[in-house]
């Protein structure tokens, strides 16, 4: 990953595309964690990439380069939060969103749909907004 980030602060749009399909899953994951439904999360991400590519020369080569990524997408989401801007929240899952999400998943992620779908409704249906935040951190992050 260092020579690609390397080549990416240098400009090059090839090692920003890797570094982009190699971390894409899991950041999705995550914002979908952060934001309880996937419209959310993918803007969520979608401004996170915009933040990482503008922001690649401050990044460290001795840093973690996902605890950096995640960093940038938890002050995007707090931002978010901040600004009051209003959330969509979790409904019933759509029959004709299926092929969408087949669409931006591997078929590692596509298993385990299922499974991260109910515990991302029990998360966000339960917890407060500061509990759920506790909840991703601690689990996702592994932040304690």
């Amino acid at each position: 990953m260092t020579k690609l980030i390397e080549k990416a602060k240098k400009g090059s749009k090839k090692a920003k595309e890797e570094i982009y399909n190699s971390t894409c899953d899991e950041l999705f994951c995550y914002c979908r964690q952060l934001c309880g439904n996937e419209n959310d999360a993918q803007d969520l991400m979608q401004d996170t990439y915009l933040t990482i590519f503008e922001k690649l020369e401050q990044y460290r080569r001795d840093d973690n380069f996902k605890g950096w990524i995640h960093t940038i997408a938890l002050h995007k989401f707090y931002n978010k939060i901040r600004n009051k801007q209003p959330q969509v929240s979790i409904d019933e899952f759509d029959e004709t969103f299926a092929d969408d999400d087949e669409l931006y998943a591997p078929e590692s992620y596509a298993e385990k749909k299922d499974i991260q779908k109910i515990l991302t409704e029990i998360i966000s249906e339960n917890l407060s907004d500061t509990q759920r935040i506790t909840v991703i951190l601690y689990y996702y992050d592994e932040c304690q």
